[in-house]
């Protein structure tokens, strides 16, 4: 896989019936819908397929804030994410396949 990009994430959101929304800020690169996003998620590699993005957040200096929705397998994993603080977590964004 190519990668495309990396993101500061900041925090999580459930929307419900469509999966998580990871909000952060793009470091560097670009991201897509259909791209993956490769994190850590409590000492757990993670690799979730991007299903949308909200770039309407007004940018920061030069740094693009963003929200990131991911897919998710189960309402179990949902949740599992809505609890998580990803305390600035670094993830790193590949080409979809």
């Amino acid at each position: 896989m190519i990668e495309k990009g990396v993101i500061e994430i900041a925090d999580s959101f459930k929307i419900s019936g469509r999966g998580i929304a990871l909000v952060g800020i793009i470091i560097e690169g670009l991201i897509n819908t259909g791209d993956f996003i490769h994190f850590e998620y409590n000492g757990e590699s993670m690799k979730k397929r991007i299903l949308g993005l909200d770039r309407r957040i007004k940018e920061n200096g030069s740094k693009q804030k963003v929200g990131i929705l991911i897919n998710c397998e189960n309402e179990v994993e949902m949740e599992k994410f809505h609890e998580w603080n990803p305390k600035l977590t670094i993830g790193k964004v590949f080409q979809g396949q």
